[in-house]
């Protein structure tokens, strides 16, 4: 008797497990009405019953095979079921960037304040599958086959498995992206006569969308205030190696998607980061000619202020490889803040802006034309990090439309900080989402209006406020920054992006934006193009010839 309540226990949890990775996997509904999932609790039911009621026997041998693969299966596939789930994505390419350039301790630090609870839930359902499969397999009939079976779908489910058939398999879609017909090193043909000021304010994951979605178009407001009264790019597609921070901010400062450059030295990197205030230089695609490259040669100084730890993503190495002699984040910045995290993710907006604010008097008082870049916190999922003073009411019992709000005030607050400075005549102010918001506690509004999703990318300081519209990326946004500042460059073409002011064609115009996405997907020879030098060179140099 006692048998045959663990075993059906057993199975009820073996079973339930499973539902949460399928609910999870394929954002099926949670409701337990809901179709398919009533379906799948039929089914639970069903295989609990049939535990309950048949015979037990014992096998003589232990089922290896059914535990091995039971194992290989869930190791395959459950590290990516919670990776997906908490930011929507299960990109393996993605994950190999975050290995390599995060400090571990940074994401224990992270995962631990604010993914502590999705943590505990994917450890129990690993041991859940590993060790009642074991233990079904041994005491009811035929369970060693199915666990046998469930692991090789596991397997085949992977995203392990798709990145190894899309490395053997050539895709067709990257013979869309023509290397290096595609890509065309800015050509400055006349400069500005005016050097203006610029400053870049990426919001995470504050896109565009938030303004049409009614639960978060009152909190949107400050934004669409802001919007109305600039230059509105209102069809900014999000594309593949554009979708998540240094990705995003790469994307627009230089024209080119960020890539994985392989997973060679993991080890040895994640070994040598530490906490320092003066990051060593090395090289981070100091071959690509980016915006900050083009301004330090004709005077500008460069900054760029970080609410997080400048190693993360080598964000504070992007910027100091092209132009950025200034780079701050929490671990380096002054006072008595230095090394201390507001939130699970970094610094609050409210002091982010606050030491933006002091760099901009800073930058203001050398008399020379500077760029100024500074990334936001406080939006970042899953259900934001509020400054002590953001009051503004939960919706739907999500902080996120506060946060947006509340970021919103601080980008109003620092504009009026350059009026105040009277600089506003002089300096483009360009304010922009970083990427499409990731999985959070208001993902639902989103995915309701999943094909309109678009960048939020607004330029204050360069003319009338009109809308283009013009179908781009977040790669278009450098070389139009770039004649925005009055520079008129070759063919309105910076590396891989196209002028949205202009007569010619984007990339996502010219291919589409699902087929460039996939044509920058696991497309070794592009990453190899644009991360290795020699190789960039040569084949630039082979084709001008």
């Amino acid at each position: 008797m006692i048998s045959r309540i663990l075993s059906s226990g057993a199975a009820f949890l073996f079973s339930a497990a499973i539902i949460s990775i399928l609910i999870n996997w394929f954002r099926f509904s949670k409701k337990l009405t809901n179709f398919p999932t009533v379906g799948f609790v039929v089914l639970a039911l069903v295989f609990t019953a049939y535990v309950a009621i048949k015979p037990r026997w014992r096998m003589e041998r232990t089922p290896w095979l059914a535990l091995a693969m039971l194992l290989l299966g869930v190791i395959a596939l459950v590290p990516f079921a919670f990776v997906y789930d908490v930011f929507g994505t299960y990109d393996l390419g993605s994950i190999m960037i975050t290995v390599r350039d995060n400090p571990p301790t940074e994401m224990l630090f992270v995962g631990l304040g604010s993914l502590s609870d999705m943590i505990f839930e994917y450890t129990i359902i690993f041991f859940v599958l590993v060790l009642l499969g074991f233990y079904l397999s041994k005491t009811v009939p035929f369970f060693a086959q199915f666990a046998v079976l469930l692991g090789a779908v596991f397997v085949f489910a992977s995203p392990l498995t798709k990145f190894a058939y899309q490395s053997v398999v050539p895709n067709p879609y990257h013979d869309l992206v023509d290397i290096p017909g595609d890509l065309q090193i800015p050509q400055i043909v006349s400069r500005p006569d005016e050097q203006k000021n610029i400053i870049f304010m990426y919001l995470e994951s504050l896109e565009r969308t938030y303004r049409d979605v009614p639960e978060t178009a009152a909190a949107f407001a400050p934004l669409a205030q802001i919007e109305n009264a600039g230059l509105s790019f209102d069809n900014i597609h999000q594309v593949y190696g554009a979708h998540f921070t240094a990705a995003g901010m790469l994307a627009t400062q230089c024209g080119i998607p960020l890539l994985p450059n392989g997973i060679i030295n993991v080890f040895r990197k994640t070994r040598e980061r530490t906490d320092r205030e003066v990051l060593d230089f090395e090289d981070f695609m100091n071959h690509v000619v980016c915006l900050g490259d083009i301004l330090e040669q004709d005077g500008y100084i460069g900054s760029y202020v970080n609410g997080s730890d400048l190693a993360v993503f080598n964000k504070g190495l992007m910027f100091q490889s092209h132009g950025h002699e200034r780079v701050f984040g929490v671990n380096v910045l002054d006072g008595p803040r230095e090394e201390v995290y507001e939130n699970y993710w970094g610094l609050n907006d409210a002091t982010v802006f606050q030491y933006a604010q002091d760099e901009l008097e800073y930058l203001v008082s050398l008399d020379r034309p500077f760029t100024m870049s500074m990334l936001t916190l406080s939006t970042h999922g899953p259900d934001a990090q509020l400054d002590p003073g953001c009051d503004y009411p939960l919706v739907l019992d999500s902080q996120i439309p506060a946060a947006i709000q509340c970021t919103g005030d601080h980008v109003v607050r620092m504009l009026e900080k350059i009026d105040e400075l009277g600089i506003a005549d002089n300096t483009i102010v360009v304010v922009l989402s970083d990427h499409l918001a990731m999985r959070s506690s208001i993902s639902h509004l989103l995915q309701a209006r999943d094909q309109d999703r678009r960048n939020l990318v607004t330029v204050l300081g360069a003319g009338s406020p009109v809308v283009v519209s013009t179908e781009g990326t977040m790669l278009d946004v450098y070389p139009t920054i770039l004649e925005l500042m009055g520079y008129e460059i070759a063919d309105s073409r910076a590396n891989m992006g196209v002028s949205l002011l202009s007569e010619h064609s984007t990339l996502a115009q010219r291919v589409g934006v699902t087929e460039l996405s996939k044509a920058i997907k696991q497309n070794t020879a592009l990453q190899d193009f644009l991360w290795n030098e020699e190789v960039f060179n040569s084949v630039l140099d082979f084709a001008a010839n």
